[in-house]
């Protein structure tokens, strides 16, 4: 190994701890199941709630081995995973429960993450319950916005809306009479991300819900206005499904801000398949223009992750990290599948994403080929030496 690994290596090793702070718990997303459908996800059990901020059922994660190796830091059903950072905790949010609307843990001066609650008790009126997916929160001066999918009542329209509360864990109130974003032409919205540009502007990021009905889908951008419950100007469209390997669907949008640019990632295809993959392209400005960096995944199945997607970035440890979600077996759309919760650090060449734990992944098999192959030598040399006949002594 060299010795700029060893000492990337070694920054990982002592970061693990503050990883687990950082992503939280995998509890409480939705499964798929052979009927479903995009935009369809069942709610599934969650977490017993406790009875104060810091109580409630401990989460145990295994950073380690899922940055080393790409497996799962929790075997348990966590997609659409989103992190907060605010203040001396961090913060998970999840799609919707069988008890809550928006799951939330939380981390504090500790590696056990801990469920709350729910961060958004009571839906607004034109709201359908049993439909709240890919939350994403928004920290101001004051306050903090929840942003979330979910669908107009007595339709099958998925739309986005947004909410406010004085604390991260809640509980949000979402006062509106009509959605946030609702491109009802295009086939509805979903899968809000947030950006904060260099200028401090705030952006919304999101899909139409075109594959509802057989319409083209896109990813898109907004800004925010000073309240984060408005919108400015007109949406830019950012990138269109247009790759084989996409499906002719492209969502789950978040950006990045690099030395060079904007960097944009996006899951592509079936979301209950092993077909589903990463995607990324590089960026003007929040409203564009884009244009994809590869034509092929940016991260496509691996041995523990089968169709990887839900990405979302935030920084710590003076790192870009990135939680995601990954099918537990190529069966995806099996009954009782599940997506589990990993991690991996992004450094970026430029505008050129690369995922640091692939690349140690690399370096730990070539390591462990390395040391094969001197074993094998040490034995094979040793089977030679017995051989080698011995010189005959004269008398």
């Amino acid at each position: 190994m060299s010795t700029e690994a060893g000492c990337r290596f070694a920054k990982l090793s002592t970061a693990m701890v503050a990883l687990v702070l950082t992503v939280l718990a995998a509890l409480g997303c939705s499964a798929s199941d052979e009927s479903a459908s995009p935009g369809q996800r069942r709610q599934t059990a969650g977490p017993e709630a406790g009875t104060g901020e810091l109580e409630g059922q401990p989460t145990s994660l295994q950073p380690g081995a899922g940055l080393l190796l790409g497996t799962p830091i929790h075997g348990g059903d966590f997609a659409d995973p989103y992190v907060l950072a605010a203040g001396d905790a961090f913060y998970a949010y999840s799609t919707n429960t069988t008890d809550a609307n928006v799951p939330v843990m939380v981390v504090r001066n500790s590696p056990t993450a801990r469920y709350v609650g729910d961060a958004l008790p009571q839906l607004p009126q034109w709201s359908e319950p049993g439909f709240v997916w890919a939350p994403a929160v928004l920290a101001l001066d004051d306050r903090y916005v929840l942003y979330y999918s979910t669908r107009l009542a007595g339709t099958s329209t998925q739309c986005i809306s947004s909410a406010v509360a004085e604390d991260p864990v809640g509980p949000f109130v979402d006062d509106s009479s009509e959605p946030l974003v609702c491109q009802k032409d295009l086939g509805g919205s979903i899968d809000p991300s947030i950006l904060t540009d260099r200028s401090g502007r705030h952006w919304l990021l999101f899909k139409n819900d075109g594959n509802c009905c057989a319409a083209p889908t896109s990813i898109w951008s907004q800004q925010l206005g000073a309240d984060g419950r408005t919108l400015i100007g007109q949406p830019s469209e950012l990138l269109t499904a247009e790759q084989g390997w996409e499906g002719e669907l492209i969502e789950a949008p978040s950006m990045v801000v690099t030395d060079d640019g904007y960097v944009l990632f996006y899951s592509a295809n079936a979301w209950d398949s092993e077909r589903y993959a990463i995607g990324v392209a590089r960026c003007d400005s929040p409203s564009g223009p884009c244009e994809r960096i590869q034509s092929d995944p940016w991260m496509a199945s691996t041995l523990f992750a089968h169709g990887p997607g839900g990405q979302e970035f935030f920084e710590a440890l003076g790192d870009v990290w990135m939680v995601y979600h990954g099918w537990e077996s190529p069966d995806a759309a099996g009954p009782g599948g599940i997506r589990r919760l990993h991690v991996d650090v992004v450094d970026f060449d430029g505008d050129v994403p690369q995922r640091v734990g692939a690349r140690n992944a690399g370096l730990l098999l070539a390591a462990v080929v390395t040391a094969i192959l001197i074993a094998v030598l040490a034995i094979w040399y040793g089977v030679l030496r017995r051989r080698r006949p011995r010189p005959a002594v004269s008398k």
